[in-house]
This record gives structure tokens, sequence and C-alpha cells, in this order.
């Protein structure tokens, strides 16, 4: 009970270390009367501190591969704590371990490091999350081009939408996985990665964290060979207009399924008969031409096969006349930007049109079942192609009933009471006379409007009422004598 440790000189009752500077040092044990002559040798290391850790996210099953840096590290009996769980870790330097994650349970964990057998411990509470194992459960396109390049939307749940989640796709990875519409941590969402270039054959799909591992849900990706096209119909459309088209070809069979590829993104085809298939063309194309291919994209003499054009979006800026008969067959022409290939609908009932060119187009107003304003909206192709921008009215025809007087002579001037049912009180409201027109007119009344008859050659014709250049299809008839 009288013995006594002194370490580098310097007394310790009990034996217990006092503080010290790094290095070695004698240990002494003695006694009040004479030293016994035993010593031995301790190290004083640096407390571990721990400055990062990488990837800050692991799954809740474990066996993320996670490196900590930091300062200090001992090899003697390395390893790390998760959460108070410790497990043993590979020295790489002073300033740096490696150490696999244990499981555990969701949620925030503080990583450090332990060395000399447990004794020594960092104490810098820096963390990681743990979070629910990703699962994958289909994929889309489910196929593609050998050349790969193609987007590869990969859907599963508890996908998260930051760094550092990735694609594998066969034994290819990490491949940089783009945020889909990840919800956070534990969000069900997709991710977008670009499929690598592969020979045909049929590889997984997998999702999940560098070095923390990936899935194993075993979808599969098929790498196929391009087929031979001929044709793709319609031959172009508005870049921002999704819409479907048909790509023909001799070495498109039933009952086998393949990938349209339209530019660098690829899409799961239907085939409809032998010889056609459909594709969807989603928006966001660039304008100009694209490469459009099945299963790849082909190069003949040099030149990619079939071609597909983007537009620019058409444009509406004005219309006339912008009222027209409820019964149709008003023609209407519409200016605007980027009007080639484009259609149009009143609303929403597309009408024959004809292009005049890329800022003029003419539109026949289908019937409709209502009076009243409606929209006019341009057509990619008979799908909507813009938002609804101008307004178009449909109104009653008008329908003449009489004419006061019903007879004038061939000098004209004279001024003539129309009567007719249908009329608006408009500055567009005129009459025609046989093939004069349009001729000035006055709404009066209710029921009545007055025109001044122009000079016309004798003989009978016919005066009808209308507004914006559009005449009733029936009128009275009007005698001219000679003056």
């Amino acid at each position: 009970h009288n013995a006594m440790c002194r370490v580098g000189g310097v007394k310790a009752p009990g034996c217990v270390l006092p503080a010290g500077g790094m290095g070695f040092t004698d240990v002494v044990v003695d006694g009040t009367v004479a030293a016994w002559g035993t010593h031995a040798v301790v190290s004083y290391h640096a407390r571990p501190q721990v400055s990062g850790v990488l990837p800050k996210i692991g799954f809740a099953r474990g066996g993320s591969i996670t490196s900590v840096h930091g300062a200090g590290f001992i090899e003697e009996s390395a390893a790390c704590a998760f959460g108070g769980v410790r497990v043993d870790a590979v020295f790489v330097s002073s300033g740096m371990l490696l150490c696999e994650s244990p499981s555990g349970g969701i949620g925030i964990i503080t990583v450090e490091t332990t060395g000399a057998g447990g004794g020594i411990q960092s104490g810098s509470e820096l963390t990681m999350t743990y979070i629910t194992d990703m699962a994958v459960t289909y994929i889309t396109p489910r196929s593609g081009p050998l050349e790969g390049g193609n987007v590869v939307t990969v859907h599963g749940t508890h996908f998260i939408g930051i760094e550092p989640v990735a694609c594998k796709i066969g034994s290819v990875g990490p491949l940089t996985a783009r945020d889909h519409g990840a919800l956070g941590l534990n969000g069900t969402s997709s991710l977008e990665c670009i499929a690598p270039g592969r020979e045909a054959s049929m590889v997984s799909v997998e999702v999940g964290i560098r070095t923390a591992g990936y899935t194993n849900d075993e979808v599969q990706y098929t790498y196929e060979s391009a087929l031979a096209l001929h044709a793709v119909v319609p031959s172009g459309g508005q870049s921002s207009t999704s819409r479907s088209i048909s790509v023909y070809g001799v070495s498109i069979r039933m009952g086998e399924g393949s990938t349209c590829v339209i530019g660098s993104r690829a899409t799961q085809g239907t085939v409809l008969r032998a010889g056609e298939m459909a594709c969807s063309n989603g928006p966001g194309g660039d304008e100009g031409f694209t490469a459009v291919g099945s299963g790849g994209l082909r190069v003949v003499n040099g030149e990619l096969d079939v071609l597909y054009e983007f537009r620019k979006p058409a444009e509406a800026l004005g219309l006339y006349p912008r009222s027209g008969y409820a019964g149709g067959g008003s023609l209407v022409q519409v200016v605007g930007k980027h009007m080639g290939g484009a259609g149009c609908s009143l609303g929403g009932t597309p009408g024959a049109a004809h292009v005049v060119s890329s800022v003029m187009m003419k539109c026949e107003a289908p019937a409709s079942a209502v009076e009243g304003d409606v929209a006019m909206q341009l057509l990619d192709a008979w799908q909507a192609g813009s938002a609804a921008e101008l307004m178009y009215e449909y109104r009653v025809e008008e329908v003449v009933l009489g004419l006061t007087p019903t007879n004038s002579t061939s000098s004209g001037g004279s001024l003539v009471e129309v009567q007719a049912t249908g009329l608006t009180n408009t500055r567009g409201l005129s009459c025609a006379v046989g093939t004069i027109a349009p001729v000035s007119a006055r709404w009066v009344r209710e029921q009545m409007a007055e025109c001044r008859l122009p000079s016309h050659s004798p003989g009978v014709v016919e005066v009808r009422l209308g507004t914006g250049g559009e005449y009733s299809h029936a009128g009275k008839e009007m005698v001219i004598t000679a003056e």
C-alpha cells in the first residue's frame, strides 16, 4: 500500500496516468524507502479527431464501406463506433480509416473512432444518416440501343434525390442519377440514368449509394440491335407537344416488343401490326431534325436512317373575322408565328386548315351546337399544340324577312330597310347587294337595319345581311330598273 508510480518522473498515486506530452515515457514503481528497480514504457497519443465521414448516408441494413477522415488515428486495434456499435477498421493512415457500417435503426447516428484497445476514443460527434433500403420496381424503357446514351427512368421506393445516389446497369456503376421527383430522404420516386453502351444482352438495373451497395431486385434491361425503318408518320411536330408517332419497317413483327429511340430518348414501343409500331414522343426536343430508330439508330451510307423534325411551337397572334355562324363554314384567317404544319380547333373541335405561310393560316370553322365565345387553339397534327390564346364567337345566322322598298333604280343611292332576325348592333354590320359587298349598313332597332344601295345594272338582285364580311345564305330579292 506504500507503492507509488512515477511516470516520466512525475508522481502518479495509485498508478493513475497523469496528463503528458505525446511520445514514450518511463513508468517506475517504487516504495517509500527504496526503488524496486521495476519499470516499463508507456506511449502517449493525441486524442483522435474525426473531421469527415463519407458517405453521410447509408442503408439501415448496414454494409456501407465508410471512409472516416481526420487526424491522430492509431493503427493498434483501430476501430469505428457507429452509434456506439464498435466495428473493426482498416487502417489506411493516421488520417483515414475504412469501416463497414453495421445494421441499425433509421435515423441519425454518431461516427467515432477508437484505438489502443478501445482506450482512446474520438469525441467529434460527426454523424451519418441511416435510411430505409431502396427497392427498384420497374424501369422505362425496358430495352434500348447497343450504343447506349439514352435515358432510363428507374422507378421504385425510398429513393433519395441527393448525392451520392447512383445507378448501376449491368456491371457498370456508379452511374450519375438525376432526381426525377424524389420526395426527400425517404420518398417514393424515380431516378433518371444514362445507359452505357454494351453488346446485345440482358442486364440488371440497380440503384444505390456510392460505396454503400446497390439494390438486388432482378429488374432487367435489354440491349437490342437497331431495326431497319423506312418512314415515320407524322414526319414532324412541335417541340413543346407530347404526341404519338408511328414508325414503319419490314423488320417490325407482331409479338416482338421493341424500343423507340428518338434522339437520346428511348421509350417502349407498341407494335400495332406487322411493319408498324406506335411510339410516344415526349416534349422537350430541341428544334431541328432528330434521328428516329427502333432498338437503336441505324446509319445507312453514312447518314442516319429516318429523321423527325421538332418545330418551334406555333403561336397565334390574331384572327379575322372574330365571329361566325354556329352552323360552321366560316373562313377564319389566323396570323401568328411558326405556323408551318399547324392546324386549328374552335371550342375543342378541329377545323379544316390550310397553311398559307409560316405566319398565316386559313381555318374553316366547324359547326357548333351553342352560340357564344369559344377558345381558338392551334393544333399539332390534330393534337393540342398551343394554349388557348384567342377567342372566337359563334353567333346565330341572320335571316332576311323582307325589304322596303322592293325595287330601286340602277343609279343607286336609295335607302332600303331590311327586316331580319339575328341582328346585332355592331360596327361590322353590312349588306351584300348581289355580288357587291360590303355595303355599309346601320342597325335601326331589333330586327331592322338600313342599307344605302349602290349603283347596279338593271335586273333582279338578292339582298343579304351579315357581320364581319360573312353574309346569310338566303336573302330577299330586289328589282333594279333602268333610270
